[in-house]
């Protein structure tokens, strides 16, 4: 069970590891811990969601216009372009098909079996990728705002660990680039 939120971990890791001197500066500035993390977390979600957001908006436009276009070709058919009768080997078949299925206005309304069902899959499989991936989100979003909230004392118990480990020699070179 956790492998399937093994993504989320790694996901906080490096937004937390990249945007960790700002968690210092305001540290330094007195903030309280849990005011910090709440802060950071609430603006990287921001600049993580609204783009998304904007893609799904753009998306449903893109959309809306689709439809559009295919009852404009079911309405007004679809003209047979010049180049296809010029392709190799299937120009001449290629010709009297599109003629006989989509030059005609109402040619097109003849929905071939399975489109609807292939429609509804393919909206099923993206829906399900797409809370999938929200979920990811949403849990990268709760362990970054642990993981600044309590790092300073992940940090501490992962170097005790290592020092148990490996020995207590040079893990101090690990903080902030600073040999000591």
């Amino acid at each position: 069970m956790l492998w399937r939120f093994l993504p989320a971990l790694a996901w906080a890791s490096v937004l937390a590891i990249a945007t960790w001197p700002l968690r210092e500066r305001l540290a330094r500035r007195g903030m309280e811990r849990t005011v910090i993390a709440t802060l950071l977390t609430f603006v990287l979600a921001i600049v993580l969601v609204l783009p998304l957001i904007g893609l799904g908006i753009e998306a449903t436009r893109e959309g809306c216009k689709m439809v559009e276009w295919l009852n404009d070709i079911r309405q007004n058919g679809l003209g047979t372009p010049d180049w296809l009768s010029h392709l190799p080997y299937i120009g001449n078949a290629a010709v009297p098909w599109w003629q006989a299925n989509l030059a005609e206005p109402g040619a097109g309304r003849a929905e071939p079996a399975g489109i609807f069902a292939f429609t509804r899959a393919l909206g099923r499989a993206l829906g399900i990728e797409v809370v999938s991936h929200l979920t990811i989100l949403v849990f990268t979003l709760l362990t970054l705002f642990f993981l600044y909230r309590d790092g300073p004392s992940v940090v501490r118990e992962a170097h005790a660990i290592t020092d148990r480990l490996f020995g207590p020699a040079d893990w101090h070179l690990g903080l902030n680039g600073a040999a000591a």
